[in-house]
């Protein structure tokens, strides 16, 4: 496991320290206080965290923020697909509403769109600074910019958030019914059904505590599965979509262009070319939901 430090790159609201990946179980990873602001973004597997509040879950998509002083043990899996991204900064005005009497509450950022920016910036800094081609300082003072902000609102509105409700209770069950089964035959109907509420209701609810609504989080599901089996397998691009639940290979390469910004086989190009020089693409940014149909 690498670690990667800045020089003087941060701003009068933040400052960088270090940014790392690791797959599995650390090393090093015993109980410690967090020198500095933490983000940890699981980027696959899952596996837990523990903290003086007692053992959190983590799967794939989640985004921890631990504060500086905080007593806990790192993200860590036996299963070696656990992967996360690591990121210290220091900045007095990042946790900002938080419970002031609980100043090391670690938070996990819920809203999926915040969620994803975040990690997009964190994979692009990595990148960066591993890399350390000319400019890199400025290009990860850009990045890290836009995720202090995206993390600021994160932070907000997990402090603001109610009590979880049996609506929030259902659309959490329906994310990770999701997470499993997304390669499957999936229409709103179904979801609402599994969890006994009205499919509008359903999405309403789903997109006001995740940010998106379900069937957007469905096809954000199915193309991460794609752009990994473009990158690391020779099956064709029919295969892969019909695979992964769409319909046709013209409908799976419309819904991929539309969120990645290329086609399959122009992602495959790309990101082949790229990992011979040992890079990942980022996460590609959200975009607005287009639709609600998967037809």
């Amino acid at each position: 496991m690498q670690h990667y430090a800045f020089q003087n790159n941060g701003t009068g609201v933040y400052q960088l320290h270090r940014v790392w990946r690791y797959r599995g179980e650390l090393p090093d990873g015993d109980w410690r206080t967090a020198p500095h602001e933490t983000v940890y973004a699981v980027l696959a597997g899952s596996g837990q965290m523990e903290t003086g509040e007692g053992s959190r879950p983590l799967r794939v998509g989640d985004l921890v923020v631990v504060p500086a002083g905080t007593w806990y043990k790192p993200p860590s899996s036996q299963d070696r697909t656990f992967e996360v991204l690591a990121l210290e900064l220091d900045s007095d005005a990042l946790l900002q509403g938080m419970d002031q009497a609980r100043p090391d509450q670690v938070l996990q950022i819920s809203d999926l769109q915040t969620g994803d920016g975040c990690r997009y910036c964190l994979e692009a800094i990595y990148q960066e600074r591993m890399a350390a081609r000319e400019g890199y300082e400025e290009i990860c003072a850009g990045f890290a910019a836009v995720l202090y902000l995206l993390l600021r609102r994160g932070i907000q509105q997990t402090a603001d958030a109610p009590e979880r409700t049996r609506s929030t209770q259902q659309c959490t069950q329906v994310k990770r019914y999701l997470e499993i089964h997304y390669r499957e035959d999936i229409n709103l109907e179904k979801l609402a059904d599994l969890v006994g509420i009205n499919r509008f209701h359903l999405s309403h609810v789903f997109r006001r505590v995740f940010g998106v609504s379900p069937i957007r989080y469905l096809f954000t599901l199915r193309i991460h599965a794609a752009r990994h089996l473009l990158t690391v397998s020779d099956r064709s691009v029919a295969e892969i979509g019909m695979d992964l639940g769409f319909s046709s290979p013209s409908y799976f390469s419309q819904r991929f262009h539309q969120m990645v910004g290329m086609s399959p086989l122009e992602y495959r190009r790309v990101s082949r070319k790229a990992g011979r020089g040992g890079v990942q693409l980022p996460l590609p940014l959200p975009v607005a939901d287009p639709e609600d149909s998967i037809s």
